[in-house]
């Protein structure tokens, strides 16, 4: 039989001098004596390292955390799985380096991975998470209604200052914005009321000939595909414009905007085929 050190301080919280024998869990050949008082503080201390460690402690010895616990949360919530190589993919970094990361959050009780499957977050890192995710979203918003930035700038600024803000910081920031529900992109803060019906909204890659909508959303994996912002800002496509699909075509859609600020102007354009699965929309 093999006892665990929680066993053993709970059987010998009153005695930390006391030993006690026990099989090594390695077969029959010997008893070991084991030093009670050795497995208490090492059990301690790996509490103490999962369990007790701040937020704020895990971004100081391992900045990158932010990122990949955001990316692991918004994959499985948008794919339903994540894997190694998706994750790879996602981040743009080597199948090597989140090899890396994930034994490091695994040791950290933020994930879990058994051999060959998928990564699972557990309760803690799944609230850190969303803790950094609605950090991220609040300076986007800081970002762009205060400062000027673009929305296709506002992503990679907010990703430098997320990991050296403070509590008190973010929730004051989240009152001055006016309590935001979404990113300036339309991707909704976790576990605000309409997160669910954000995130059903349609593509406008499905919409058929004819039909009308609002623009509503840029996905998270929008967000990262190149030129996409940078096409929408362009064109001056802002989330709440009214549009009709006028026709599908090989490269796209041609699209007739009407703008939320000039209810009287109608512009055509054409969305590329490639960004058109990232856009959502929600009914006229």
């Amino acid at each position: 039989m093999y006892y665990s050190p929680a066993f053993l301080l709970r059987q010998h919280s009153g005695n930390l001098e006391g030993s006690c024998y026990c099989h090594t869990g390695y077969g029959n050949t010997g008893i070991w004596q084991i030093q009670v008082k050795t497995l208490c503080i090492k059990a301690i201390s790996v509490y103490i390292l999962k369990m007790d460690m701040e937020f704020e402690d895990i971004l100081q010895t391992f900045p990158a955390a932010s990122d990949y616990l955001s990316a692991i949360y918004l994959i499985n919530r948008d794919h339903g799985h994540v894997s190694n190589s998706k994750l790879a993919d996602w981040l743009d970094v080597s199948r090597p380096a989140v090899s890396q990361a994930v034994n490091r959050l695994k040791k950290l009780d933020l994930i879990t991975q058994e051999r060959y499957s998928h990564i699972q977050m557990t309760e803690r890192g799944s609230r850190f998470a969303v803790k950094m995710l609605r950090r991220h979203y609040l300076l986007e918003h800081f970002l762009m209604d205060h400062l000027g930035f673009t929305w296709d700038e506002i992503d990679i600024e907010a990703k430098r200052l997320q990991n050296n803000i403070s509590d008190i910081f973010e929730e004051r920031m989240f009152k001055a914005l006016g309590k935001p529900q979404t990113c300036p992109h339309g991707n909704p803060i976790p576990g605000t009321d309409d997160e669910e019906k954000i995130l059903a909204y349609p593509q406008i890659s499905g919409a058929e000939e004819g039909e009308s909508g609002i623009f509503s959303r840029i996905t998270e994996e929008g967000e990262e595909k190149e030129g996409l912002l940078k096409y929408i800002h362009e064109h001056e496509i802002h989330l709440g414009d009214r549009f009709t699909v006028k026709s599908r075509k090989e490269d796209g859609l041609l699209v007739d905007f009407q703008r939320q600020d000039n209810v009287q102007s109608m512009e055509e354009i054409v969305l590329p085929r490639e960004f058109c699965d990232y856009l959502c929309y929600s009914p006229a």
